[in-house]
């Protein structure tokens, strides 16, 4: 994933649980702490964690809030990850301009999910 954003001329920044110096195509690495940061910062936020009781809910009302409006957010890692209640409020009210969906809490995505009526959001 660094390298494709690399290849496209992306700054590309990580967090990690335990931080440690950047992989090739990787500027900059922070720990859980620097998450704030880079929700902040990012245009593009891909989200490629394992479930954990640490990740569970990971992305929420909060932490979209801090996005920025313009920011895309893509997940491919669990659905359980984020809130997806929460992410249709946010795609609903423009607090970021989109997301791409691979994964769900519940799979498949049930019929009756708001997600699949808004436009900005791609679920494949």
């Amino acid at each position: 994933i660094a390298r494709l954003g690399t290849a496209f001329g992306m700054r590309v920044l990580a967090v990690k649980r335990n931080p440690g110096p950047p992989p090739e195509d990787v500027n900059r690495v922070v720990g859980l702490e620097g998450l704030e940061m880079v929700l902040r910062e990012s245009d593009y936020l891909v989200i490629a964690v394992p479930l954990t009781a640490e990740t569970r809910c990971l992305i929420g009302a909060r932490e979209l809030e801090l996005m920025k409006t313009t920011a895309i957010l893509i997940n491919i890692a669990r659905g359980e990850v984020v809130d997806e209640s929460e992410l249709a409020a946010a795609l609903k009210q423009g607090l970021i301009a989109g997301a791409g969906l691979d994964v769900f809490e519940t799979e498949p995505l049930s019929p009756d999910s708001p997600l699949w009526q808004l436009d900005n959001c791609i679920i494949t």
